[in-house]
């Protein structure tokens, strides 16, 4: 049983507010779920009254996922029947808990009140490339229209003269709008008077000097009055020497800043090089020593920063230019924002800045924040080092800023690595300070044991970041060093070594990515390191080992050489999903179907694992008759067996894909050709499928939207990938064999027994964009020094201040970003670089001082204290230790090739040649309610339907032999069958038959009123290519429908439930299956479970006791996942009802023993249909699609 460690419990300490410092791999997971689980079981409130907000939806899935599991294993204990109740309430309440990510979060809140928000109740949250799109032509609007007016027209002028061109302006303004938020702190800290402004600017300045520069006026001083004496006292008259004691001399308290500075500006023109060093030809030569490294360092730094001040520009003159271009560029920054507001606003859409925008700007309105406050009694928040001022301004206006309710944050200011995205370490210690006010420092608690680290590690840890840490500013986002406890106890001592190759990293076998995969390869086959895994020991696997990078960039050079030596690896969420190859044959393959005469297109696919046609045979194709390379390929199948066979496929989907939905295509081409197992057969095999699995997927969702056509299709892949470079690669099993290759911001969170630190010499380049916007110091940017435009630009005084500090910070998130990358490692850690004379602004670079690594040692040796938390007996205690830490200096890998050849070989052999016929063996696959039920009705339909994918050319022989087909569709779930039937083709120009039975599900999910519903299906149609006369038809069909299913009494007793879902996802592991499902409405009500399924059929009165019958199963399977996911529930209730006919309801409750045949019948469902065993059901030909014009079925 785990033991909670003494600063665990104090953590747990609910009833008053608290901020916990925790360290890495100490348990804050843990204790988040602890005291999360403390509230709720000790104080008689609903889940709903707490809120664990998460930095991303991972972690509020992993959080959700271990709360959920220990209420499972409470309620599995020996519990009375009172508590058994208690929990039992806890474990219903879970489906709807505030566990969440922060704009998740805002969401819900924004839906609870979308009047005071003073937006659409049914907006939707808008993605990138719609928000990108909506912007860039707010922005061309806006350019646009300040051309054409006269007023506007010389300051847009004057603005691209300053930015450089009218495409610099572009993304200027698309940087601003994204980042909006900022706009309202320029517009409190300068006025629109610009003498005010101007005034403002010098103030800043000057209040900035003082603290970056005040507190080492007099330390300066004393370190180049020490430096200076020595170099006077071998020669009294040395010409450098004598000036720069002069000009000490007018360095004083009594003067300003600002004048001590300029004094210090004139003695640095003695003192140092032009490259900011302390002079030695002339001045220190043969008289300073290593004894003075630490005045030299001191000097050095000081003029790091003061290198960036100009005192000699005209202050005024360039401030007012400056305040000219703030009101500019502010002007025409908000008429873009107005733009694009009003753009959303039309569509009903929301971006990811909105979200929080929006709710901070409600939580100001008295009535909502009096209801969100009496709602939230206790918020949790982790990763709190990543928040923000937003952020900060909407949880605590909800607590009364801590009057109320109870606040506990989590967080480790040594990893905070997210400045890029506006995370402000200032907030967390401001919400420190808050709580310090209120509850005084006994609730200001930390977790300093960690869990993870073996000994040597967490004891190099220590060593090397209480210096990279020493004396934090503040101002400079600089953090304090906690030491870590060593709270490990796998009886592994742990590793660390240096990997440095001596030579250009272009050098063929010497480069860094070889010298990491031949350690690797030795590290799995050689040496046989041990790890801890279920408290059983073992050697280290593939999977063990990561390597973490500063940048995506290094990705493909070690994914080029793990593939030479056959290195299994994966990269973890890697971006350029959209750049993969893989992607660019499917766009081609499309694009040629869209239009057969695109060369381009047809030479990729046959290249491509589609074909595997060879360069020689497209050259021989080439030279054939034709106006295009498509004639030339025909002409030239009329010779070549393989190419025929390839023009008849190419055909045969061409015309497929007229009629066919374009996400049955893409599976069927996929399946007919090498494709699949040209990638699997490749090292990165296993992603390379995943990264196909997620295309079909996203093929499948985009299907889903209506009035969408192959061309959308093919133009939405080219915009992707010319336009989406963020987009993350499908993520394997963290289970998978495979070598895990992952920046450091997403090994964030995780640990690995080994890891590798890549490219630790790279220089970090800080580079400052062209127009900055700072909350406190305001827009920003180089000026022209005259109004011609082509002369030096100079930097005002604040750009100034900003770079220094700017440099600072991206600094100190820069040693912040290496200690995140050497606590990921549990048991070894390898540090790689490259040899360089200077390692400065590199994680070398800050590794160096405190290793004395000199470029030369083969090992690096010290010895320093470590503490251990260990047990004793049913409590903790302290113990230190001494730990002697020898670190190896790897230049390079004894001869390995036996050991490659090894490798080699074991990748060959895991693979066998068997010259049997291949059958199908499926596990894993997911059997939805719409498949059962479809099975249910006559397993040779599904055959039909899901096997061979019949049916939409079924759907159109039938409408090409009858004007008037008659009705035999049922409705079951599209959006389970992945788009299997989900065509929305325009007929007669008519919309599609299923189309009206989305939209009712879509509207019935969002819960639109009466009164808006017009409005939203006009919204929803607004680019449909039907007349009219048409549409209005349509939109009064189903207005006619809802307008009698809301005035229904059934409607009134289901919409006055409190505790539902709609369109409710149920998932259950069954056997090697899952089952899903997609639940209208789901009602959680005491000791039950009601199942809401909604049917839009066109049908008369009469027929509904039929339908009933096929729709049964589908309402069983349901109750099925549903009992088992809710085991404490005993009964179902489910509700079939018929929105045309809302007074026909057909309801049943069903029990657990009712469901004991169902599941007999599922399993053998599913076991028939994968070995292809398909009986026939006569009697539902007469209701089934694929039928003769007799009324038989089609198979014979």
């Amino acid at each position: 049983m785990y033991i909670l460690t003494p600063h665990q419990k104090k953590a747990l300490e609910y009833k008053h507010h608290i901020s916990l410092s925790a360290n890495a791999g100490s348990g804050k997971t843990f204790v988040l779920t602890k005291r999360y689980l403390q509230i709720v079981e000790k104080e008689e409130i609903s889940l709903r009254e707490v809120a664990a907000i998460t930095f991303t939806e991972k972690a509020a899935s992993e959080l959700y996922k271990k709360i959920t599991s220990e209420v499972e294993k409470i309620l599995n204990s020996n519990l009375t029947q009172k508590k058994y109740e208690k929990w039992n309430r806890i474990r219903r309440e879970l489906v709807s808990a505030h566990i969440s990510t922060i704009h998740s979060f805002c969401v819900d809140i924004l839906k609870q009140f979308p009047v005071e928000a003073n937006i659409d109740a049914n907006f939707t949250p808008i993605d990138t490339i719609n928000s990108d799109e909506l912007i860039e032509l707010s922005i061309e609007d806006e350019i646009k229209k300040s051309f054409n007016d006269k007023v506007k027209s010389d300051d847009i002028k004057r603005i691209i003269r300053i930015v450089g061109s009218k495409f610099n302006l572009s993304n200027i303004l698309t940087d601003i709008v994204k980042d909006r938020r900022k706009l309202p702190f320029i517009n409190d800290l300068f006025s629109i008077n610009i003498d005010e402004t101007i005034s403002n600017y010098s103030k800043k300045y000057i209040e900035y000097l003082e603290k970056i520069f005040a507190n080492d006026i007099l330390k300066i001083k004393d370190k180049i009055e020490f430096i200076n004496e020595l170099v006077l006292s071998k020669k009294n008259d040395n010409t450098f020497g004598v000036e720069i004691k002069n000009l000490l001399s007018k360095i004083n308290s009594d003067r300003s800043t600002k004048e001590n500075l300029i004094t210090f500006k004139d003695i640095g023109g003695h003192l140092l090089t032009g490259s900011y060093e302390v002079k030695k030809r002339g001045y220190s030569q043969n008289i300073l020593s290593e004894d003075n490294n630490d005045e030299i360092f001191f000097i050095e730094e000081f003029y790091s920063k003061l290198k960036n001040f100009n005192f000699e520009i005209d202050e005024a003159e360039i401030n007012k230019k400056l305040a000219d271009f703030t009101l500019s560029i502010a002007k025409t920054s908000q008429n873009c924002i107005d733009n694009y507001e009003q753009r959303k606003n039309e569509k009903g859409l929301l971006d990811y800045e909105d979200i929080l925008l929006h709710t901070k700007k409600i939580i100001s309105n008295p009535n909502v924040l009096d209801e969100l406050s009496k709602k939230f009694k206790y918020i949790m928040i982790d990763e709190y080092q990543d928040t923000n001022e937003i952020q900060y301004s909407i949880f605590l206006p909800i607590l009364d800023y801590l009057k109320k309710g109870n606040l506990f944050i989590v967080g480790d200011e040594k990893q905070s690595i997210y400045r890029f995205r506006d995370a402000d370490l200032n907030i967390f210690n401001k919400t420190k300070e808050d709580i310090k006010e209120l509850e005084g420092n006994d609730f200001l608690l930390s977790l300093p044991d960690s869990f993870r680290m073996s000994p040597a590690i967490a004891a190099f840890t220590n060593h090397v970041f209480q210096n990279i840490f020493i004396n934090p500013n503040p101002l400079y986002n600089e953090v304090e060093y906690s030491e870590l406890v060593c709270a490990n106890d796998d009886d592994i001592e742990g590793k660390i070594e240096l990997l440095i190759t001596d030579k250009n990293e272009t050098e063929e076998g010497k480069s860094e990515p070889e010298l990491i995969s031949k350690r690797i390869i030795k590290l799995i086959s050689n040496d046989k390191w041990e790890i801890k895994e279920k408290d059983e020991k073992r050697t280290l696997q593939w999977q063990d080992i990561s390597i973490l990078c500063r940048k995506r960039k290094y990705f493909k050079e070690l994914e080029n050489t793990f593939i030479k030596y056959k290195i299994p690896y994966t990269i973890v969420g890697g971006q350029g999903f959209y750049q993969r190859q893989l992607i660019y044959d499917v766009h081609n393959y499309f694009s040629f179907l869209l239009n057969s005469k695109n060369n381009t297109a047809l030479i990729g696919i046959l290249r491509s694992p589609f074909f595997n046609v060879s360069d020689a045979s497209l050259f021989e194709i080439s030279l054939r008759k034709g106006d295009c390379y498509w004639d030339k390929l025909n002409d030239y199948s009329t010779k070549n067996i393989k190419v025929k066979k390839v023009v008849e496929q190419l055909k045969e989907n061409l015309k497929l894909v007229s009629n066919s939905d374009y996400s049955f295509v893409l599976r069927k081409i996929i399946s007919e050709t090498p494709f699949i197992s040209t990638l699997s057969s490749r090292i990165n095999g296993k992603q390379e499928i995943a990264n196909l699995n997620k295309l079909i997927s996203i093929t499948n969702n985009y299907s889903q939207n209506p009035f969408t056509t192959l061309y959308d299709y093919v133009e939405f892949l080219s915009s992707a990938i010319n336009k989406i470079s963020d987009e993350a690669q499908s993520n394997l099993s963290v289970e998978s064999s495979a070598v895990k290759i992952m920046t450091l911001h997403q090994a964030k969170g995780l640990e690995y027994p080994a890891v590798f630190l890549y490219k630790c010499g790279e220089k970090e380049k800080f580079r400052s964009k062209n127009i900055i916007i700072d909350r406190e110091l305001g827009i920003l940017t180089k000026l022209p020094s005259d109004e011609g435009y082509f002369y030096e630009f100079t930097e005002p005084p604040l750009l100034s201040i900003y770079n220094v500090i700017n440099e600072r910070k991206e600094q100190a998130e820069m040693k912040r970003l290496l200690y995140v990358g050497v606590t990921r490692a549990k048991n070894y850690l390898f540090i790689s670089a490259a040899k360089s004379k200077n390692y400065e602004n590199s994680f070398l670079g800050s590794l160096i001082p405190s290793l004395n690594y000199n470029g030369n040692s083969n090992e690096l040796k010290f010895t320093t204290k470590l503490n251990y938390l260990v047990t004793d007996g049913s409590n903790y205690k302290n113990i230190i230790k001494d730990i002697h830490l020898v670190i190896p200096v790897v230049q390079s890998v004894d001869d390995i090739s036996e050991i490659i050849e090894i490798n080699n070989e074991s990748v060959k052999d895991d693979k066998e040649i068997n010259p049997d016929t291949i059958t199908d063996s499926q596990s894993e696959e997911i059997i939805s309610a719409t498949k059962i039920a479809v099975y249910s009705q006559c397993p040779q339909k599904y055959n039909f339907t899901y096997d061979l994918g019949l049916t939409k050319l079924y759907e159109n022989y039938k409408r090409a032999i009858s004007e008037n087909p008659s009705e035999k569709g049922f409705e079951f779930t599209s959006k389970e069958s992945n788009g299997d039937n989900d065509n929305n083709v325009f007929i007669n120009n008519a919309y599609p038959a299923d189309l009206k039975g989305k939209i009712i599900h879509r509207i019935l999910q969002e819960n639109i009123n009466l009164s808006a519903l017009e409005e939203y299906l006009n919204k929803v149609l607004i680019d449909s290519n039907v007349n009219n006369k048409a549409k209005n038809n349509f939109v009064d069909d189903i207005k006619n429908d809802l307008t009698f299913f809301y005035n229904s009494n059934i409607y009134s007793e289901i919409n006055s439930s409190k505790d539902y879902k709609n369109e409710y996802e149920a998932y259950l592991k069954e056997n090697d299956y899952y089952l899903f499902g997609i639940i209208d409405k789901i009602i959680f009500n005491e000791n039950s479970i009601t199942i809401i399924d909604y049917k839009t059929d066109n049908i008369s009165e009469v027929q509904i006791n039929d339908r009933i019958e096929n729709y049964l199963p589908q309402l069983k399977f349901y109750s099925y996942i549903i009992l088992k996911l809710f085991p404490s529930v005993n009964k179902i209730n489910i509700k079939l009802i018929f929105v045309k006919h809302p007074n026909n309801v057909f309801s049943k409750s069903i029990t657990k023993e009712d469901l004991n045949s169902f599941g007999l019948f599922l399993k053998k469902s599913v076991e028939n249909t994968r070995i292809h065993n398909y009986s026939k059901n006569l009697k539902h030909c007469s209701k089934c699609l694929f039928t003769d014009l007799n009324g038989n079925c089609i198979k014979k």
